[in-house]
């Protein structure tokens, strides 16, 4: 099984730490909430363990949800995004971009540093994890070739 790597994370300090607890294989689908900035994240994975697991929603219900399910074939080839200030809140993800190899959808709005993890030699994201509290304070990923 080709390894698994964590990049990242973009954004703030504030929320607490989340992370999922079985390895993934494949990304499946995910749902995120967004206004003017990124409130939440949940999405779906199937295992090393067989199992689909789904994971979320992290961060606030605030804003509208977009859900994207990915086709069996399709996987997200890059995340990128803002992070910066949000009112009283000093960093949190204010846009996020997921680039599927069939789609672009985009989140929220672009304020703040850019990040952006463009994935090379087919690797493709597997899961997220970050910082979160009534908003997506910090996201990060999981990869794998």
């Amino acid at each position: 099984m080709p390894a698994l790597v964590k990049i990242g994370q973009w954004g703030g300090y504030g929320g607490s730490a989340k992370d999922i607890t079985a390895i993934p294989i494949k990304l499946t689908g995910m749902t995120i909430r967004s206004g003017n900035a990124i409130d939440s994240i949940s999405f779906s994975y199937s295992g090393i363990d067989g199992q689909e697991h789904v994971v979320g929603p992290w961060g606030g219900n605030g804003g509208h949800a977009t859900t994207i399910m990915l086709g069996p074939t399709e996987h997200v080839i890059e995340v990128s995004g803002t992070h910066g200030k949000f009112g009283p809140v000093a960093d949190v993800v204010t846009y996020l971009k997921i680039v599927t190899d069939v789609m672009t959808y985009e989140f929220g709005v672009r304020s703040g540093t850019d990040f952006s993890v463009p994935l090379q030699g087919g690797a493709h994201v597997v899961g997220f994890f970050g910082r979160f509290g009534v908003l997506m304070d910090a996201i990060g990923i999981y990869t794998r070739p």
